[in-house]
């Protein structure tokens, strides 16, 4: 089955999507991803794979990956500078690896 996973678990935005995620397939399939582990805490006590990870970092970053067939990216709760690079961490990460499904939320930030 293919694994899904979602960045931005803990803001408002990802915990939506995390939700409708787990409305549309086991939790076996999700991997979630955000930086607050006390967030992804309700969701590892679903059954999900949850993983704690500093998006500002590009170090050790694609490990969190690891597993994963599908990406979604979830915008990051900062502007400007930070959060696109914060997000270009995260497609660096991913593009590592050999399968390069991509969905994501980049509004602009100015």
């Amino acid at each position: 089955m293919t694994k899904v996973l979602l960045t931005g678990v803990g803001g408002n935005l990802g915990t939506q999507a995390a939700e409708d995620l787990l409305r549309l397939t086991d939790p076996k399939n999700l991997i979630f991803v955000g930086y607050d582990e006390a967030a992804l805490a309700k969701y590892a006590e679903k059954g999900v794979d949850t993983r704690q990870a500093d998006f500002n970092h590009l170090e050790g970053l694609a490990d969190k990956f690891m597993g994963a067939d599908v990406l979604g990216l979830i915008s990051m709760p900062f502007v400007g500078q930070k959060r696109q690079q914060a997000q270009q961490n995260v497609v660096d990460s991913w593009s590592q690896k050999d399968c390069l499904h991509f969905f994501g939320q980049c509004p602009r930030s100015n």
